[in-house]
């Protein structure tokens, strides 16, 4: 009977820790973030611009509540998981101005933010506050890509 209990008691660390691995892994498939970082991958230090315990929603509406560090200068779009625990399946990306498309969103639940749409062949959506956009905006200064008709 002790045996029984002390398996059961290493069971549940263990999946509980893998579910702390896996859950954000997942994540980061199912709203893209893994295929900007097929291409968008950023290994060097930032240098722009940044706001922290930002929100977001991405692809399938999966949503990122105040845990995006966002930021910008004039050559692109700099999205980072800080929170240790969830960044696993979420590195640095740096994504060019030439490679993002914005939108005002007119209809829905989200209506009255903007959406982005990331990497010009993958169109990976990325919405935020009209309020973010408009600091993005400001940072990008002409580099801010035009309202598209999405």
């Amino acid at each position: 009977m002790l045996s029984n209990q002390v398996g059961f008691g290493i069971l549940i660390p263990f999946l509980l820790l893998w579910g702390l691995v896996l859950l954000p892994y997942l994540t980061s498939r199912w709203s893209g973030w893994s295929t900007l970082a097929d291409f968008f991958r950023s290994d060097t230090d930032f240098r722009g611009q940044k706001w922290r315990m930002q929100s977001a929603a991405m692809r399938y509406a999966m949503s990122y509540n105040n845990c995006l560090t966002i930021g910008a200068n004039e050559e692109g779009l700099y999205l980072a998981m800080p929170m240790f625990f969830i960044r696993v399946g979420h590195p640095p990306l740096f994504i060019p101005w030439s490679e993002v498309s914005a939108s005002p969103v007119t209809t829905g639940w989200l209506r009255g933010r903007t959406r982005l749409h990331l990497g010009r062949d993958l169109q990976i959506p990325l919405t935020i506050s009209a309020a973010l956009a408009q600091k993005l905006q400001m940072t990008a200064g002409t580099q801010w890509p035009l309202a598209s008709s999405r």
